[in-house]
């Protein structure tokens, strides 16, 4: 193999390991996530969710701010302090529609104990998108 097939080679194999490393590497954008909430039927809004650096607040109706960390590796907001600590909430976090949507579900940690699918109609469903469909 000629020295510029061995440069090509190194090349893909490079971009596929950037590929690979980068596949799970998304974080919860920043910014103002809509909170619908299911009943049985089509999703009601329930609040906005405004996501800082390391702070959350819940908007309309406005409650306090709180803390939260994120686990890349399990894809999951832990929520430090604040209202949705005091619920034992969590968040579970994931990206849709090739990285337009940001989703976080969020969720009681007593509900997923009994199962990643138990009580699903008590969670609240969290999304920001950078296009206009979803906002």
């Amino acid at each position: 193999m000629g020295s510029g097939a061995v440069l090509k080679h190194l090349a893909a194999i490079a971009a596929v390991l950037l590929m690979a490393s980068s596949a799970g590497a998304e974080v919860p954008r920043l910014g103002k996530y809509v909170c619908l909430g299911y009943s049985g039927g089509p999703g009601q809004f329930r609040w906005y969710l405004q996501l800082g650096k390391d702070t959350y607040q819940q908007k309309t109706p406005d409650l306090t701010a709180g803390r939260y960390t994120f686990d890349a590796a399990a894809q999951r907001v832990t929520f430090v302090d604040g209202p949705y600590a005091r619920n034992n909430w969590f968040g579970k976090f994931s990206v849709e529609r090739e990285g337009k949507t940001h989703k976080i579900v969020l969720r009681s940690k007593a509900f997923e104990a009994e199962g990643p699918r138990a009580h699903e109609y008590q969670n609240f469903y969290c999304t920001l998108s950078t296009d206009s469909t979803y906002k």
